[in-house]
């Protein structure tokens, strides 16, 4: 599904550069330039080449890295030709996107997040250095910033915060032979049920329950009921 829908970006968005690199073209065709002088303008050849960039990045899985570093590399074009273009801040969200997508806010997400807000902020402050902005702009500028973050974490706070908590490694249960028996006890332990409610659920008695959780937690190595929800604390426990 991921694979599917990378090649689907990397095409769609190589087409739409290789489309703007034409309408560049033909745009300086009407204003009287000659066929070279068109074609070799930056512009042009700017889109073209990333243009075939994202192309070859659909073509090849391994290169779909390729996708949002093209993105985060051309966000301060538009920014430090004007400090206020929104179409740069674009850049940088789509390659923030396709970077969530290929799994690299996978580990140290906080670490990471902060790395992405610090290059942003810092491409405002240089074009705004550029273009010889005075301090009371670039400040407003970082202010409008910081202003749209806060709102997105208020809007957003359980979401986020689940996000950017760290995924606990997976402890299999049928990993550590336990038997079929063995793991429907301890899920059930681990989800807030008693002794006694796993005992009438299963139509059994409580001894046996107790019998069949004594050996699942010999198996996984705990001794009772409170070292196993430590266990679960650390490990996202599965079947």
């Amino acid at each position: 599904m991921i694979e599917r829908q990378l090649r689907l970006t990397g095409i769609s968005t190589g087409s739409v550069f290789a489309a703007g690199g034409l309408l560049t073209f033909i745009l300086g065709l009407l204003a009287g330039r000659t066929i070279i002088t068109s074609f070799v303008s930056l512009s042009v050849i700017g889109c073209l080449l990333i243009a075939i960039l994202f192309f070859v990045s659909a073509r090849w899985p391994r290169l779909f890295w390729l996708q949002p570093v093209i993105f985060l590399a051309i966000t301060p074009i538009p920014l430090l030709q004007n400090p206020q273009a929104f179409y740069g801040l674009g850049f940088f969200v789509c390659g923030a996107a396709l970077c969530y997508r290929l799994g690299f806010f996978e580990k140290h997400r906080i670490l990471r997040l902060s790395y992405f807000l610090v290059y942003l902020l810092a491409i405002d402050i240089v074009s705004f250095i550029i273009e010889e902005k005075s301090l009371a702009d670039i400040c407003s500028a970082i202010f409008f910033i910081l202003a749209f973050l806060m709102f997105f974490y208020l809007m957003f706070q359980d979401k986020l915060m689940v996000f950017l908590s760290e995924p606990k490694e997976k402890l299999s249960l049928g990993a550590k032979d336990l038997s079929d028996t063995e793991i429907d006890y301890i899920m059930a332990v681990i989800s807030g049920k008693s002794v006694k409610e796993t005992a009438f659920d299963s139509g059994v008695s409580e001894s046996t329950v107790r019998n069949m959780l004594a050996r699942g937690y010999t198996k996984l190595g705990v001794s009772n009921r409170a070292e196993l929800f430590t266990l679960a604390e650390k490990y996202d426990i599965v079947k």
